[in-house]
């Protein structure tokens, strides 16, 4: 469905009084959903604790966080294939109350491994999936004209959430001698509180009294979106900005390692990750979407074939780290900025649950990345293979980009 014809009704709908303030509520609720949403990509920082704690290898402290990176983008594809129409309210509460969950019968894990990566890589898996889509979806309905920066804000929390409650995960346990678990456990019960409770307020808004007599479109079948073109440059673009961001992000302490500046350089991605979040949401509003798409992955081709230059110092490797986040965070919003204005809000969450099968291909290259460092000593060519990705996904979206104004 055409943009324009997608929000006509919904601009129409929220612009009254108690509808507009109902609006920045739910956008509010929104943000406070992703901050929560957002915790499990600062698991970085239990890490060294989990493995000083239990006396496990680094492999098997990382693997809560993989299996988590599997199982979310495997949920909203599951959810985008599943037949009818699934209201917003109640899959934020239920994939709230799951996560929180996740995270409470994490902290009582101690000495069980198994079962820790299980709670938080199965269980908080499921339940972002189901959420996560939520609060942007809802945040796009009720600013139709404001897509692209509103689907920004909403995600700039699910970068924020990693850097604040990372933080905050540090200090419990470097300052306050808390166990891993104790802050796991702690998380677990304000997300358990918190995440229902903003999900009640993603109510869809009203629709136009007229709409009554439109019949509903027919929601749109894999099929058909796997042929169009469009999707295919999307799939190829959302992989290898993800592929390139995920690299980065999953290396940044390594990276960082030989000039001893790996303890500022995750701070520096997260916030970065933020702020381009909402710059790059900004700017889907106000270009076409291959324009968006080329410019964000002209950037990474830049960056990454800069890295060689880069990780010798550590302002160098400051700069890789803020632009990497930073270009990162575009990617995740450019995205769905583009299906939302491809094939309009009705059809947004079913599209972009397909399109997070890019995740399965590029959580592929932290391990690549992390093979030539081992192999190698250096991450260089992998870099360089990231430019090329970048470049090949760039060029294409700039060729085909007749074909991304339409579904």
């Amino acid at each position: 469905m055409p943009e324009g014809r997608a929000g006509e009704g919904l601009n129409g709908a929220v612009c009254g009084g108690r509808s507009a303030g109902r609006r920045w509520v739910a956008l509010a609720a929104a943000v406070a959903m992703q901050l929560c949403l957002g915790a499990t990509y600062s698991w970085a920082v239990f890490v060294g604790p989990l493995r000083r704690l239990e006396g496990i290898g680094q492999a098997a402290a990382q693997l809560p966080y993989s299996l988590f990176y599997y199982v979310f983008p495997l949920t909203l594809t599951a959810l985008a294939s599943a037949p009818g129409r699934h209201r917003p309210v109640p899959k934020a509460v239920g994939g709230g109350l799951l996560f929180g969950t996740a995270w409470i019968v994490a902290g009582h894990c101690g000495g069980r491994p198994v079962w820790l990566t299980a709670a938080i890589g199965v269980l908080g898996g499921v339940g972002v999936g189901l959420a996560y889509l939520v609060p942007v979806a809802t945040a796009m309905a009720w600013f139709p004209r404001h897509k692209g920066l509103v689907t920004g804000v909403a995600v700039a929390g699910f970068g924020g959430g990693a850097a604040l409650l990372g933080r905050l995960a540090d200090h419990l346990m470097a300052v306050r001698g808390w166990s891993p678990y104790e802050v796991l456990r702690a998380f677990g019960m304000a997300f358990i509180v918190v995440v229902p409770l903003a999900g009640l307020a993603m109510a869809e808004p009203p629709r136009p009294v007229s709409a009554g007599a439109v019949p509903a479109p027919m929601p749109p079948r894999l099929r058909t979106i796997a042929a169009s073109p469009a999707f295919r440059v999307l799939l190829a673009t959302f992989t290898a900005g993800l592929a390139a961001g995920l690299s980065i992000n999953g290396n940044l302490r390594q990276l960082g390692a030989a000039a001893a500046a790996g303890t500022g350089l995750v701070p520096a991605f997260a916030i970065a990750n933020a702020a381009g979040r909402l710059a790059w949401g900004w700017a889907a509003d106000r270009l076409p979407p291959a324009a968006t798409l080329t410019g964000n992955l002209a950037a990474w081709t830049g960056l990454l074939l800069a890295a060689r230059w880069l990780d010798r110092t550590p302002a160098g490797l400051l700069a890789l780290a803020a632009t990497g986040g930073f270009l990162y965070g575009g990617a995740l919003v450019v995205h769905p900025s583009a299906v939302a204005r491809i094939w309009g809000a009705d059809a947004f969450v079913r599209v972009y649950g397909w399109l997070a099968a890019a995740h399965f291909l590029a959580a592929l290259g932290p391990a690549a990345s992390g093979w030539t460092y081992d192999s190698l000593g250096t991450f260089r060519p992998a870099f360089l293979a990231g430019a090329f990705l970048c470049a090949a996904a760039g060029g294409l979206a700039w060729r085909r980009r007749d074909r991304m104004s339409a579904a």
